[in-house]
């Protein structure tokens, strides 16, 4: 069911005490007669589209007139005392169709917002229209910590355009007496009631309290929740409340307030407009028990409590999805809401997750006649079913309706009568990962029942594509994608999709596992699968496709393709597009430093080398192995981050009270030695067999032979590294000795004797928020990283986007780093792609003038960080002219500092995005204020072209919708793509486009460019 409410409901206003006279009034300017300018009132700090107003006034001269369309009026209000009653109270004129007003108010602690008081302070009623000024006002008690007050006024649009509302005459003050009333009851089980009041509770007695209705009951404990004082547990109901359509009343005679509800645990049968034995009605709260049948992961789930005909019922709610998954024991409490024809239970709250893995009840088996499509609105047998998991067997998909995405099927009573019947998308969001085929016969289909308004018929919704069995059967397999469509390196993993695929090429479920083995149709002569390679797999019963991972090829070569047969040659083969095998670049890593006999510390623990990255992108060397030619060899077994031009250092052992006193980037210990007189070290990707950087010492001939010094690489990144000649003994004891004595060496530096970096590495030191998350107070949330979801590799490679871009020139990102790592670090909140540009200004910093890149981390606190989750970023560059910082977020535009970047000391740039409207390139339309003084990259560009525009919102947020992981339209960055992901960031961001200069002839895009 797609549905939207609106609420035009009239505001209920009342007076609630009376204020002792001489009490101050705590907010500053409240009558309004202070302007500092004809459209903001002295001391509100937000007064949004409101203007002075002279005429029509309540009091003293002025007022205020504020243009509806979501716009707000507000201030904190300072010297609030927790514990203390206030009256808080404001005028407002509302006599205009178009316009509607309510209070959205909060407690403060500091800047901090609590959720107290919120029937009272952020009501669901908005005021109605009237020819007469109308008072807002309560008198409530302020909850211990506060101490302040957020009052705020919204005006909201109702109509096409237009509309006021005048406000004037804005209190708080202390004093006024506060009646103390349940505001809340509801059944926990059958002996046990929690009782929320409208103040803070100092003591209760269970004597005080009994409920009345179905029978008269009294409780042995009451307790005041130690988290909530407004909360109190009554325990030990005797007798036991029993859950009916009588309603109960909770009293508390010691402040003569009650409250009614549905005694006991309701069962769900009472939700079901057919039940013999009568509804709920649409006001009092009622407690459920029962297990979650579905979960559409949105705002639906679907709970029942036995099988059989009304016991299931659908929750319409948008948090208790994420709460209550499919298979959990739950109890809740909700209201019923039935809404065009469907039954509902809304405003649900949970209780208790009881336990987690449950069997749903069910499914029921029932003939494709009991919801036939003719059947009428709340009527039987299909209305009992409503909410149930049901199951229909044997019937025929007759045609497929794409605007209300609905399968027409056909069923037979074995009796030439035929019935017909719809699937339905209500679990499912328009059958996304579903297959359907029209015109095949299925053995079975289970789902929920609901009924449609818009086509008017009751349906079944399937939950996944394991609610399907049978259809038209599998006739052969097909390879549908080789390492994602991007070209594999020789001797290198990747990854093969294999599906099973009906005579009409749609995907098939297979009805029991089907094992398969690759064969190579070679391209160019010799190119075959390695003797490492996976090239075996199998589809798992109800599964219509499986991902191969680990296939290796080699050598390199030209127009390769796969040919995937099934082992028991009942599914005909298929055969993969076309692809090369290239070769593998390694990263380029070199030896630089050596240290084989050191003469003050003992031989073996003091020895090291030394790496260094020439490239201008930090590379992870975890998995890597290190060899000699004879048989010591190590395998780096931990993360260790090789900075963009600069060094790793290895040694025997990282204890500085023996090794020499430097610091050790990864210990092997005693698996590996270095000889005094010739050695070799040899360094492989994570294969084995790709050589990365090489030494091979002699022991004097050609190279140095030192004793109690390390041999240093003289040579440029570019110079042979394996030739002694460009090799020599280190002369000084660098500060990276940390000891004044000792043996000589630079270990993990450029030393005095080398020449690898010499005034070319600089620091850069960036702080940058991004929109989705941003959780107030210059944070943001890592709601990802806490939940798994953030990839382990940089995710700008080549085989992005995350969504179908079919034509050559369409955008990608065009990075091609090798960050990784084995774990995301603490407090990440996700990857950043960041970039140096050399230019005379910044209108100029184009991509042709970028001198620098690499991918890195964002904190949660904005700061850009390297791999180890700390350090800055390092780049091996030299500055001409200006330096300009780019960052780019694969859902966020891109951005560019406004002004050059400066070297504050020590070759550490630093440059802070969020601190103002123009440390931007482009100001409020390169980015945007997330809150007073806070600026941020903007969310909602999906596909990463540089605009946000409606295939971001077509092509990407709903192709995820209700979708979790790491997701393009997740725009929140909360591992699930929902409403609020459209609603809150692409609807308001709309239009928008990257300001971050691009190539002459691309104008602004905010991708990484081609």
């Amino acid at each position: 069911m797609k549905k939207v409410y609106l609420f035009f409901v009239t505001l209920s206003i009342g007076v609630l005490s009376v204020l002792s006279s001489g009490a101050q009034n705590l907010v500053t300017n409240g009558d309004l007669e202070l302007w500092d300018d004809p459209n903001t009132p002295t001391s509100w700090a937000k007064a949004e589209n409101i203007t002075q107003e002279a005429v029509t006034i309540h009091g003293g001269t002025y007022s205020g007139k504020q243009l509806a369309g979501t716009y707000d009026l507000q201030q904190d209000v300072a010297g609030i005392v927790g514990g203390q009653t206030y009256t808080i109270s404001y005028w407002f004129l509302d006599n205009d169709v178009d316009a509607r007003s309510r209070i959205w108010s909060y407690w403060l602690t500091g800047t901090t917002t609590l959720a107290d008081n919120a029937a009272e302070l952020r009501p669901s009623v908005y005021s109605s229209d009237d020819p007469n000024w109308v008072e807002y006002t309560v008198t409530i008690q302020a909850p211990l910590g506060a101490d302040g007050f957020r009052f705020e006024v919204r005006t909201y649009n109702t109509g096409a355009g237009g509309g006021f509302i005048y406000y004037d005459d804005f209190l708080v003050e202390q004093g006024g007496s506060v009646v103390t009333e349940i505001l809340d009851a509801y059944a926990i089980d059958a002996t046990s009631v929690d009782v929320l009041y409208n103040v803070d509770m100092v003591s209760v007695d269970p004597n005080d309290y009994f409920v009345t209705g179905t029978a008269y009951s009294t409780f042995s404990g009451a307790t005041i929740d130690g988290t909530n004082p407004k909360l109190v547990h009554l325990t030990g109901a005797n007798p036991a409340m029993t859950g009916d359509l009588t309603l109960d009343d909770v009293n508390d005679d010691n402040f003569s307030t009650s409250f009614t509800f549905y005694g006991g645990i309701l069962p769900v049968s009472y939700t079901n407009t057919t039940n013999p034995g009568g509804v709920m009605d649409l006001v009092h709260k009622a407690t459920f028990h029962g297990i979650i049948s579905a979960n559409d992961a949105f705002n639906n789930t679907w709970v029942a409590d036995g099988s059989g005909t009304r016991n299931g019922v659908m929750i319409y709610d948008y948090d208790f999805d994420a709460v209550a998954l499919e298979g959990d024991e739950v109890i809740f409490t909700a209201k019923y809401a039935p809404y065009q024809g469907l039954s509902e239970l809304v405003t649900a709250s949970l209780i208790n997750n009881v336990s987690s893995g449950n069997s749903p009840y069910g499914p029921d088996v029932i003939a494709g006649s009991e919801i036939d499509e003719t059947t009428a609105i709340d009527t039987d047998p299909a209305e009992s079913w409503e909410g149930q998991l049901v199951t229909i067997e044997n019937f025929y998909v007759e045609s497929f309706d794409a605007t209300n995405f609905e399968y027409r099927c056909s069923w037979s009573d074995g009796a030439d009568a035929t019935y017909y019947f719809n699937i339905g998308d209500n679990v499912v969001y328009q059958f996304g990962g579903l297959t359907i085929n029209v015109g095949v016969t299925y053995d079975a289909v289970t789902g929920i029942v609901d009924w449609y308004n818009t086509t008017s018929h009751y349906r079944i919704n399937p939950r996944s594509q394991n609610d399907f069995v049978g259809g038209e059967p599998p006739a052969s397999l097909e390879i549908i994608s080789v390492n994602g469509g991007i070209d594999p390196f020789e001797n290198s993993n990747f990854e093969v999709v294999v599906q099973a695929q009906d005579q009409f090429g749609n995907a098939a479920v297979v009805g029991s596992d089907v094992n398969f083995t690759f064969v190579s149709n070679v391209g160019t002569s010799g190119v075959d699968f390695t003797v490492a390679s996976t090239i075996t797999g199998t589809i798992g019963t109800g599964l219509s496709e499986v991902t191969v991972t680990g296939v290796q090829m080699a050598p390199i070569g030209t127009g390769v393709v796969i040919t995937v047969n099934d082992d028991a040659t009942t599914l005909n083969s298929g055969v993969s597009a076309a692809f090369d095998v290239i070769e593998f670049a390694a990263p380029a890593l070199i030896i630089t430093e050596v240290m084989q006999n050191p003469a003050t510390v003992l031989d073996g623990v003091g020895e090291y080398f030394e790496v260094f990255n020439t490239t201008a992108s930090a590379i992870n060397m975890n998995g890597y192995v290190v060899t000699d030619l004879g048989t010591e060899s190590f395998t780096i077994a931990t993360d260790v981050i090789v900075p963009a031009g600069g060094f790793a250092v290895f040694g025997n052992s990282a204890d500085n009270l023996v090794n020499g006193d430097y610091t050790v980037d990864y210990e092997y210990g005693a698996s590996f030695f270095l000889g005094n007189s010739d050695d070799e070290i040899v360094i492989y990707l994570p294969d084995g067999t790709t050589e990365v950087s090489r030494v091979e010492w002699d022991g004097g001939p050609v190279w140095p032979d030192p004793n109690g010094a390390a041999m240093v690489f003289t040579g440029t990144p570019t110079t042979e590294v394996n030739n002694g000649a460009n090799w020599t003994t280190a002369t000084l004891r660098e500060p990276s000795y940390v000891g004044p004595t000792g043996d000589l060496g630079s270990p993990g530096t450029n030393g005095s004797d080398q020449n690898l970096v010499a005034g070319s590495s600089i620091s850069v030191d960036l702080t940058v928020l991004l929109e989705g998350p941003y959780a107030g107070s210059g944070n943001m949330s890592n709601g990802l990283n806490t939940n798994g979801y953030i990839p382990l590799a940089q995710p700008f490679a080549p085989a992005l986007p995350y969504y179908d871009m079919t034509l050559a020139d369409d955008i990608v990102w065009y990075y091609s780093g090798s960050e990784s790592v084995a774990s995301i670090p603490t407090g990440v909140v996700d990857w950043v792609y960041v970039q140096l540009r050399d230019a005379d200004a910044p209108v100029n910093a184009t991509s042709a003038t970028i001198i620098g890149e690499q991918a890195a981390f964002l904190l949660d606190d904005g700061t850009v960080v390297g791999l180890d989750g700390s350090s800055m970023l390092d780049f091996a560059v030299t500055v001409s002219q200006n330096l300009y910082a780019v960052v780019f977020h694969r859902n966020h535009l891109g951005i560019m500092s406004a002004n050059a970047l400066t070297d504050g000391g020590g070759g550490v740039y630093s440059y802070d995005f969020t601190s103002g409207e123009t440390q931007v390139y482009g100001g409020s339309n390169g980015h945007k204020q997330l809150e007073s003084g806070i600026w941020g990259m903007i969310a909602a560009d999906g596909n990463g072209n540089g605009l946000i525009q409606n295939s971001d919102e077509t092509a990407v947020w709903k192709v995820d919708l209700g979708a979790s992981g790491y997701r393009g339209g997740d725009f929140e960055m909360t591992g699930l793509t929902q409403n609020t992901d459209e609603t809150n960031y692409w609807k308001p961001n709309l239009g928008g486009g990257g300001q971050t200069p691009a190539k002459a002839n691309l104008g602004y895009e905010s991708q990484v460019p081609k």
